[in-house]
């Protein structure tokens, strides 16, 4: 008697457990998918597109004011090719670093640090010396890198012997300088060569 009453009872069991199965498989399967693509379209409706990471390239920043000023005091000129986009403040949004070119054979005489925040322009840093013998700036390993001719005392008026190199590093609040060197100019001529070791 008990044999056929526990055959009978797995029998019962193993229904129960093939019908609970397909039935939850089912609507899980129907559920999964279906949950997480409705979130993801909706995320994405409401998130921002980070296409806009290059919105600054759009502008016209000749026509901003503090891009102006310097033109204007300086006497110098705006080169759109010469601007450089990077994003310097580590937000994943290019900034513009935009030099003044002298119009001659000195090169750049001053620039100006712009970050787009929203809508609005931030001008971020402007360096203007009182004298320069002319500036060239690149973005290395996400800082912005000034460099200045250094001439030396002996040095005739052409061919500066030494750079100064001037690191300005986004602190979160501004653009600071983190360091500044003085190297052997490459193009210096032979006083811009490190000496030889003997």
């Amino acid at each position: 008697m008990t044999r056929p009453h526990t055959l009978a009872s797995l029998a019962l069991i193993a229904a129960l457990l093939v019908t609970a199965a397909s039935c939850g498989g089912d609507d899980n399967d129907d559920a999964t998918p279906t949950a997480p693509a409705a979130t993801s379209t909706t995320a994405a409706a409401e998130t921002p597109d980070p296409a806009d990471a290059g919105a600054i390239r759009t502008l016209d920043l000749e026509a901003n004011a503090d891009v102006q000023t310097l033109l204007t005091d300086t006497g110098g000129s705006y080169v759109q090719e010469s601007v450089i986009y990077a994003d310097i403040t580590g937000d994943g949004i290019d900034d513009a670093i935009v030099p003044v070119a002298s119009d001659g054979t000195l090169g750049n005489v001053a620039f100006v640090v712009l970050m787009l925040d929203g809508d609005d322009v931030e001008t971020l840093l402007t360096e203007q010396p009182e004298a320069t013998n002319g500036m060239a700036l690149r973005v290395e390993d996400g800082n912005l890198v000034l460099s200045e001719a250094a001439p030396g005392p002996d040095d005739p008026s052409c061919c500066p012997s030494m750079l100064r190199e001037t690191t300005y590093v986004w602190n979160g609040a501004a653009l600071a300088i983190e360091s500044e060197v003085t190297i052997p100019n490459p193009d210096g001529g032979i006083k811009g060569t490190p000496a030889a070791s003997p």
